[in-house]
């Protein structure tokens, strides 16, 4: 049951965290805005938080439900976005292009309804945030 309460946690921090943060003016927040703007190393470092959050997220599952081996799928998916300069192109392209937002949305509802592709769903909502 604690189980189901961290996997329930962790896919809230990529909607939750972001709007909390969003809004918040301090200056610690705004300091954070302009490195990312600026510098490579802090995109890196966001990136890389980013997508251990992400794997924990699938190691959970995969102690949860033990059989789904859909899981692996979005793992291989997590591999290909290990490359920094993949997922900061992929990433920008996502932030650039509204249509895209849109398509990656409605793919991750319709693949949430197939069977043992719930992770993968989850993958691609975490990284259209």
């Amino acid at each position: 049951m604690i189980n189901y309460l961290f996997l329930s946690l962790i896919l809230l921090i990529p909607s939750v965290l972001p709007m909390v943060l969003y809004s918040c003016k301090h200056r610690f927040m705004i300091r954070f805005y302009l490195a990312m703007a600026v510098d490579e190393k802090v995109r890196k470092f966001y990136i890389s938080v980013w997508l251990i959050i992400l794997l924990v997220f699938h190691y959970i599952y995969i102690k949860v439900q033990p059989g789904d081996y859909g899981v692996l799928l979005s793992t291989v998916l997590c591999l290909i976005l290990v490359s920094y300069s993949r997922t900061d192109k992929l990433l920008r392209m996502v932030h650039e292009r509204l249509k895209l937002v849109v398509i990656l949305a409605l793919s991750a509802m319709a693949i949430m309804a197939i069977p043992h592709l719930y992770t993968l769903a989850a993958t691609i909502v975490y990284f259209k945030f």
